[in-house]
């Protein structure tokens, strides 16, 4: 729910595939955003495209009001097509409560801590979530209009003042997460052990198709692991409760303002430690072997500077996180079963889920020894 090099999980949209996509769903998607930004009362502003897929996103010019993030997010057809009370946590296929609900909790992080985030508009009827509609056309899609955070991103440049910054940020949105009542009727996507691992997770039924028996022994242990680990944290306040979802490099930005954080798209109900877990695999990838333990040690301070880790948690914090890990990596594994069971995925794409498949079991077997 913002702009600036956002990352998305963009589902398959069959219908936006025309086979000139310039003069097909571009042009659509321009038509979209036209109309979604006369919601807004924007009538000056100019629209750049920037992802297109499933979820729309682009960034919004106005000359007289500043630079915003624009997001329409599709529907699925068909029998995927989700009630309106529905809550659904696969790829961008969500309702409109559950993005009013993270939309109102965005709002009110930025209000109440005054922290740089993505802050939300109303259209002009005073909703959080626009319904968008091109008279003569059966196109429709729901809106999320954000303030532009501006900054860039640093990468393998960050320096120890700066992650330091990006720790207290996280501990200062997870401590107001902590405190943060939602609104009756709020409804969440919930990154808790049944995301990779419940039942209805693909890996129990197509990932038999895929593995041997060994391999899927693997996933097992690691269902098995995970559960304990996660039954000694607990679930309860200081544990669990709104987190970003996505704590990357790429989305972190500086400016000379300072530092912001931005792509709150699958902000939802999990345990805080994911947030650390995800922050922290990504500077074992990005960073090289003799930097990114001290750099994890700067993070760490800057978060506890805000918010001190339980006593227990601390002591057994790699554990911890390596089982945030594998949840994450399970996760993966049932979108690459999904891919491969679609008709319509690519032959790159299915080769690509194919490698990352075959190497899964033994990445798990690796972390949970």
């Amino acid at each position: 729910m913002q702009g600036n090099n956002n990352s998305l999980r963009n589902a398959p949209d069959d219908e936006e595939r025309p086979s000139n996509i310039e003069d097909g769903p571009r042009r659509r998607a321009r038509r979209l955003a036209q109309a979604a930004l006369k919601l807004y009362g924007l009538r000056d502003a100019e629209a750049d495209l920037l992802r297109h897929g499933f979820v729309l996103v682009f960034r919004v010019r106005s000359s007289s009001q500043g630079e915003f993030a624009l997001r329409l997010y599709g529907l699925p057809g068909g029998a995927r097509q989700p009630d309106p009370g529905s809550l659904l946590t696969a790829a961008m296929l969500r309702s409109p409560r559950v993005l009013d609900s993270q939309l109102r909790w965005l709002s009110d992080l930025g209000h109440d801590t005054g922290l740089p985030v993505p802050e939300p508009l109303r259209t002009l009827d005073g909703e959080l979530v626009g319904r968008v509609t091109v008279e003569g056309t059966p196109w429709r899609r729901h809106s999320a209009l954000v303030r532009w955070v501006p900054g860039i991103h640093k990468g393998e440049d960050l320096t120890e003042a700066d992650l330091l910054r990006v720790g207290s940020f996280v501990g200062t949105m997870h401590d107001h997460a902590d405190g943060y009542a939602a609104p009756e009727g709020s409804e969440f996507p919930r990154w808790d052990w049944d995301w990779p691992f419940g039942e209805a997770a693909l890996l129990w039924s197509e990932g038999r198709k895929f593995y041997s028996g060994d391999e899927m022994a693997t996933f097992c242990q690691a269902a098995r692991r995970s559960r304990e680990r996660l039954d000694e944290l607990g679930g309860g306040r200081g544990v669990f409760g709104l987190i970003h979802q996505d704590i990357t490099f790429r989305n972190v930005v500086f400016s000379n303002e300072g530092l912001g954080i931005i792509d709150f798209d699958m902000c939802g109900l999990g345990y805080y430690l994911f947030d650390l877990s995800a922050f922290r695999s990504n500077l074992q990838r990005t960073l090289p072997a003799a930097r990114w333990g001290s750099a994890w040690g700067a993070f760490l301070r800057g978060y506890e500077g805000v918010r001190p880790l339980p006593e227990h948690t601390r002591a057994h914090l790699d554990r911890y996180l390596v089982v945030f890990g594998a949840m994450r990596r399970v996760a993966m594994v049932n979108r690459r079963l999904e891919l491969l069971s679609s008709d319509t995925t690519k032959p790159e794409a299915r080769a690509r889920a194919t490698h990352f498949l075959r190497s899964s079991p033994g990445w798990l077997r690796r972390r949970l020894e």
